[in-house]
């Protein structure tokens, strides 16, 4: 029998069974340290990772390097005979550990340093980010990052909640923060919640986009002191590197971040409230948006993980919520509240909403007693092109000119329309009497004419409950008005039985409101959020 002729023979074993015989030989290397996992071919995710670790640990050599620095971080035991753990052990762990792959992951890409990287690295990190179950960043990337963010927060609890508005502007924010300020002990759940985000689509060079969370680091180094700045940065140095994301989409968020931090924004003026309500909403609850409007007119969304529909008093306390922000920002009281309505939310007492109160010791109060709560409505200004034109020569004599007062004598829908055309084509204020039956259509011819300043008493049942009003009303000058209706709604929050009027109020500023439509594109991974 020539070398030709010998008969080969082979045999196999499933990598569980040789796994069990070691471990009875006590020849098992690094695997003690490692949880088993599923029989091969079960875990689709297992078998990519297991595969892409070939890959990288064919040498046993390179393998047991970076599988005891993983073990350790982790804060698994090592054997001291310098065995190594076999490829799937290691995809068993990161499977079902949730730092592991990016712990791993860190350990590897510091071999590559500036140099090419191998593409199994960053599959690697691909599977992680379509598995949902590994976390962002590796067990030192988080330790570190938590200890100078709660270093932050201690020293200036506005700086994250205000850097995280900015930062992350369409992306609902963790319940930390969306307050005006964070607390050092709450600043590791925020960021575990902003690390969970999922990512966006891939950037156009098919390179991973910046996460939001390093965004939210970036903005915040940018107002930071030169110490931690310089330390958040290399922080995200280090980060966008083991994940591969392009240094020039770093450097765009950076420059951002930058940008930002040198221009001090305008202090908000008003907060405006656009409740809807859905025919599927159950009945009293309604449909919210909320914006923080600045000195020059910019709307800034507020953005909260609820999506509605909302009970009323609910509303009451995002709208006071989203001034208190604005006040601990600004240093100043924000007291105007706009709240635009389809014309069925021309009816619903607004301002008697329960706000709640930021100091947990006093009692709630009505929207309407602690802010100058007004109506507007959209949907009536839009059937009238020339509505923004008609409202701003209303306003033009708004100083001299009386309210025209709609009582019992000229409550006819072609009459008032007929006044508004003619004799009181000027006219910037209208006063209703009368019950809601009249009331509702001549209301709506004021607002189709461009009257700004509408008032009216939602308690009244006739044209006899006119006098009702006049305190509301009072003497003065008509910019006053809204907050002679605020004062007016106090008493009768605290003595109901001596004042009978609930008034509502139309207020259209002379400037239009531009506010983003609803329908808007977003990055896809901030999704949309209706609110």
């Amino acid at each position: 029998m020539t070398g030709q002729q010998v008969v080969r023979r082979s045999w196999a074993l499933p990598w569980q069974t040789i796994r069990a015989e070691l471990r009875k030989a006590g020849s098992v290397g690094l695997a003690e340290g490692f949880p088993a996992g599923e029989s091969a071919g079960e875990d689709p995710l297992r078998e990519t990772l297991a595969r892409e670790l070939w890959q990288l640990f064919a040498d046993p050599g390179i393998r047991v390097d970076h599988a005891r620095r993983l073990a350790g971080q982790l804060g698994y035991g090592t054997p001291a005979d310098g065995t190594a753990p076999s490829v799937e052990e290691i995809a068993d762990l990161l499977s079902e550990s949730e730092r592991a792959l990016a712990t791993l992951t860190e350990s590897l890409a510091s071999v590559y340093g500036g140099g090419p990287r191998s593409k199994a690295l960053d599959r690697l990190l691909t599977a992680g980010r379509l598995s949902g179950t590994a976390r962002l960043l590796s067990v030192g990337e988080q330790r570190a990052l938590v200890d100078r963010m709660k270093q932050i927060a201690a020293r200036d609890p506005l700086l994250i909640p205000r850097a995280a508005r900015e930062a992350l502007r369409y992306t609902p924010l963790p319940a930390a923060l969306r307050g005006s300020s964070l607390t050092p002990e709450s600043v590791e759940a925020a960021l575990l919640e902003l690390e969970a985000l999922p990512d966006s689509d891939p950037l156009p060079d098919g390179g991973p986009p910046v996460p939001a969370l390093m965004k939210l680091v970036e903005f915040t180094a940018a107002q930071a002191d030169e110490a931690c700045r310089e330390d958040l940065q290399n922080w995200s140095r280090r980060v966008a590197l083991r994940l591969g994301v392009h240094e020039a989409a770093l450097a765009q968020r950076r420059a951002d971040a930058v940008a930002w931090a040198a221009h001090r924004p305008l202090a908000v003026t008003r907060v405006v409230a656009q409740i809807s309500t859905l025919a599927s909403d159950p009945p009293g609850f309604h449909r919210c948006r909320l914006w923080q409007v600045r000195m020059d007119g910019t709307p800034v969304p507020v953005l909260f993980e609820e999506p509605g529909p909302f009970k009323p008093d609910r509303i009451g306390e995002l709208i006071r919520e989203a001034a208190d922000w604005a006040e601990t920002e600004n240093g100043q009281e924000v007291r105007d509240v706009d709240v635009l309505v389809d014309r069925e939310g021309l009816q619903l007492p607004v301002d008697e909403w329960d706000a709640g109160n930021a100091i947990k010791l006093l009692p709630g109060e009505p929207l309407g007693v602690g802010y100058r709560v007004a109506l507007r409505c959209p949907e009536i200004a839009e059937h009238n092109p020339k509505h923004a034109k008609m409202v701003r020569l209303r306003w033009s004599d708004a100083d001299m000119d009386e309210p025209l007062v709609v009582d019992e004598k000229t409550a006819d829908a072609k009459q008032l329309y007929s006044r508004l055309r003619t004799s009181h084509e000027h006219a910037s204020q209208v006063v209703l009497h009368g019950p809601a039956s009249t009331r509702k259509a001549l209301l709506e011819i004021c607002l189709a004419c461009g009257v700004p300043v509408i008032l009216w008493d939602r308690a009244a049942r006739s044209y006899t409950d006119a006098h009702h009003l006049d305190e509301a009303v009072g003497q003065g000058p008509l910019f006053r008005l809204p907050e002679r209706v605020r004062t007016f709604r106090g008493k009768f929050w605290s003595a109901p039985e001596l004042h009978c009027a609930r008034p509502s109020l139309v207020w259209e500023p002379e400037e239009p409101l531009l506010l983003p439509s609803q329908h808007r594109l977003t990055d896809p991974a901030e999704g949309v959020h209706p609110q």
